[in-house]
């Protein structure tokens, strides 16, 4: 047996964690994990059904065989646990469904918890007496990532812990990812402007009578034939790219190849390409091209897919009949809904209606979607949309999304990070979860006795949005919190100082609490110098005394750079946010 894959209890442990002989990379890495957390766990006796002297099957063992459940036999991602007499069998479909199951047993019937790339709380070591198993399950989503802009060390072995999928050599099974060049606007990665916009100008797109191009200035022109041909090149050239480096790092093809506009909205307007939006519309022409690609793809690649974007001019459903061919994946992103409120509210009526009209027009759906708000400064201040996404995943897998990205950056700043990342990874694997359950379960474990008042908190400012009707989009004004008055801010910093009090004694969960009431203090200090929170008549140069702002600023010089301390890049995440802090806390 293979040291690798086989980590056996040592003396007279009531355990053993086995793997294949011949075991695969992933499979590696998965007996692994089990083996060290289990030392961490369990201390004294371990008993399974009543069954002493467990030994822990994982991948695709020999007892997997005799059961049907190798890898091969189930459908990719699918985990089992179960056991048979005093045999734990942990298995999944393709290379990844082992890994899920070790991570669903270790979460699920040990008690381990992965907060973060940072953070992570494992039980006291004891006895450990479980039920007989049968356990099992399958993300309801294909393809699921979170993009946190700021990482660890290693930010695949933790996405893996959490079930994200989208990163990951062969130690980890692979990943459900994109092929070169790019995973987003693409068309400049294509046809680079500055490369052909000499000697091919008609290539690019036209606006006010001349060619432009580049990710943040111009378009291809998506009724030339030239630009089809050209890029069709170079997209088989791609994959083979993609799949040679796969094969020579031991995983999976990449199966989706981006085709999607650059970032801007300087669409072609030439003739021909003026009377194609006027029949197909901008999405129709957009997915029109790229179905011409598909359509050649599909001749020598079958199972690759074409991933364009529904994104700002291309978000409405096309016209004239044109839908997504069967080996495209149209990407809907939305820019426009309020984020603090659900997507089954009025405010969001138009988005709810636009997933449901994608879904009618393409058989591959993914969403790009936010938590975070992008104005300069205003980056983690309060609101409590945590309480919505329950909705929010329903709605997509009702609709037949499969995939979804998801930005949330800036951890370190971004409001209630830890429990909306807690939300999103849970809910992407069973969006039937009880939403409020998993908010009050990551309460009461995340702060301890502080959770209740942290909770309480956050009720608080649901309550008061929803009277107040405020909107925050993504790119907020400071006057869209508004919605939280003086009197507001009061009562939540009431909550949050019981909070603190109530884990007075431990360093550790009292850090926690003070990581929540970030935002409100970031809020606190920026109202304070905004003259649009000041009385009439008042000095927008002078600081407005609002309540508890000496100790918003204590807060934050002692506080945030120590949540910014773990990452690699500290050193430069505390120089990029120096001025800012200088200039609140002055």
């Amino acid at each position: 047996m293979l040291a690798c894959c086989c980590a056996l209890a040592c003396g007279a442990a009531p355990y053993e964690v086995t793997g294949p002989e011949a075991p695969k990379p992933h499979e590696c890495t998965a007996t692994n994990e089990l083996s060290a957390y289990l030392a961490k766990r369990v201390a004294g006796t371990l008993r399974v059904g009543g069954k002493d002297n467990i030994v822990f099957r994982v991948g695709d063992t020999e007892l997997a065989r005799k059961k049907g459940l190798l890898s091969t036999q189930l459908p990719s991602e699918k985990w089992v646990i179960r056991s048979f007499g005093n045999e734990v069998l942990l298995n999944g479909g393709g290379p990844r469904g082992a890994l899920f199951a070790v991570y669903h047993f270790l979460e699920d019937c040990c008690g381990v918890r992965w907060w973060s790339e940072f953070e992570e709380d494992v039980p006291p070591a004891g006895p450990l007496d479980l039920p007989a198993l049968d356990m099992q399950g399958r993300p309801a989503f294909a393809y699921r990532d979170i993009y946190r802009s700021e990482s660890g060390a290693n930010p695949p072995r933790f996405e893996r812990r959490v079930r994200m999928n989208a990163h990951g050599g062969a130690d980890l099974g692979g990943a459900y990812c994109f092929g070169p060049p790019n995973f987003c606007h693409t068309f400049d990665w294509y046809l680079n402007a500055d490369k052909y916009m000499k000697d091919h100008p008609e290539w690019f797109s036209l606006r006010k009578g001349r060619r432009v191009g580049g990710q943040r200035s111009g378009q291809l022109c998506l009724t030339n034939p030239e630009v089809k041909d050209e890029v069709l090149k170079r997209l088989l050239e791609n994959i083979e790219k993609g799949t040679a480096r796969a094969r020579k790092n031991g995983v999976e093809p990449p199966r989706i190849y981006d085709m999607s506009h650059n970032d801007n909205q300087s669409y072609c307007e030439c003739d021909r390409c003026k009377a194609a939006v006027e029949k197909y519309g901008l999405s129709g022409v957009n997915l029109n091209f790229v179905n011409a690609l598909a359509a050649e793809v599909a001749k020598k690649y079958p199972d690759v897919l074409l991933c364009t974007w529904a994104y700002q001019y291309t978000q409405p459903v096309p016209k004239g009949g044109v839908r997504a061919a069967d080996n495209v994946i149209v990407r809907l992103c939305d820019t426009g809904s309020n984020q603090a409120s659900s997507i089954a509210e009025p405010d969001n009526r138009a988005y709810y209606d636009c997933v449901m009209a994608w879904s009618k027009a393409t058989k591959h759906l993914f969403v790009w979607d936010y938590a975070i708000t992008f104005s300069k400064g205003l980056t983690g201040l309060p609101f409590a949309s945590e309480f919505h996404y329950g909705d929010l995943f329903r709605h997509y897998r009702a609709n037949n999304v499969s995939g979804i990205f998801w930005e949330h950056e800036h951890p370190y700043k971004a409001d209630m990070w830890e429990l909306k990342f807690f939300l999103e990874t849970k809910l992407m694997e069973n969006p039937d979860l009880d939403c409020n359950a998993l908010i009050e379960r990551f309460m009461r474990e995340y702060y301890g006795p502080a959770g209740g008042h942290v909770l309480a908190y956050r009720r608080y400012l649901d309550k008061i949005r929803r009277e107040k009707n405020a909107f925050v989009s993504w790119f907020p004004q400071l006057s869209a919190f508004k919605y939280i008055s003086d009197e507001d801010m009061a009562a939540c910093n009431r909550m949050l100082d019981a909070a603190e009090a109530s884990v007075a004694g431990d360093a550790k969960l009292l850090a926690r609490v003070r990581h929540a009431r970030l935002g409100l203090d970031r809020l606190t200090c920026l109202r304070s110098r905004s003259v649009m929170f000041h009385a009439p008549g008042g000095n927008a140069a002078e600081e407005k005394k609002v309540p508890g702002l000496d100790d918003a600023k204590r807060r934050l010089r002692e506080d945030w750079p120590k949540w910014i301390a773990p990452y690699p890049k500290a050193k430069d995440l505390v120089k990029k946010e120096h001025d800012f802090l200088a200039g609140m806390l002055a």
